[in-house]
């Protein structure tokens, strides 16, 4: 085997045991919905090989890091492996608060917050002092970033960019308490930065993008 395939192979599989795992951790917070009979099944649902689609663009992605990686643009150890205690500690919290967070979507209470929580959001915007995906004391606490900040997406697709994921993009606003992201899939984010900013590229990856723009 060649080093270069070696060497995708190795981060490959650090990859996918990374995904893997991730994916493993947030079945604690379906599970909790469905007891509670909290979420709604996507009108119209996936495709039938939605599956595969699915499984093809992970693949592409990993393609990409490897990729990126060879050329320097990041870090190797980005790809770090990760702490097996520090995750089961992790997911025993996660178990946890994935109940708690049923609960309040079943109540529909987005502004619950601990005293504590509401000390430092006082002072910030009404975006901001709300309880999004209805996690204990929002995304902003520090308790939120280290359950929940891994799994975050940096940047979404929007409607039709991947028709076979948009009833995934559908769906989220409505099960996990994203109020603004139904305008924002159906607002082009290459509409809004052409107003000052010439886009020169535009890529998609699995359920994210990314904009390359420069100043006109």
């Amino acid at each position: 085997m060649e080093r270069s395939a070696l060497q995708f192979a190795v981060q490959s599989g650090v990859s996918i045991s990374k995904i893997v795992l991730y994916m493993a951790e947030s079945v604690p917070l379906v599970l909790a919905r469905r007891a509670l009979g909290i979420g709604n099944r996507p009108d119209p649902g996936p495709s039938k090989n939605h599956r595969n689609i699915l499984f093809s663009e992970i693949l592409n992605m990993l393609k990409d890091d490897f990729t990126n990686i060879s050329n320097q643009l990041y870090p190797p150890e980005s790809l770090a492996a990760f702490s097996p205690i520090e995750h089961a500690k992790r997911y025993i919290w996660l178990v946890r608060d994935s109940v708690n967070a049923a609960k309040r979507a079943e109540n529909q209470q987005y502004r619950e917050f601990s005293k504590r929580a509401k000390v430092y959001l006082a002072g910030l915007p009404e975006y901001y002092r709300r309880n999004f995906h209805y996690q204990t004391d929002g995304y902003l606490s520090e308790e939120s970033a280290e359950l929940y900040g891994y799994l975050l997406l940096i940047e979404s697709l929007q409607l039709e960019e991947h028709p076979e994921f948009d009833w995934a993009l559908k769906g989220f606003p409505k099960d996990f308490h994203e109020p603004f992201y139904a305008n924002y899939i159906q607002t082009p984010l290459r509409t809004l930065l052409s107003i000052n900013l010439a886009v020169v590229e535009e890529k998609y990856r699995f359920l994210s993008k990314s904009l390359l723009a420069g100043k006109i």
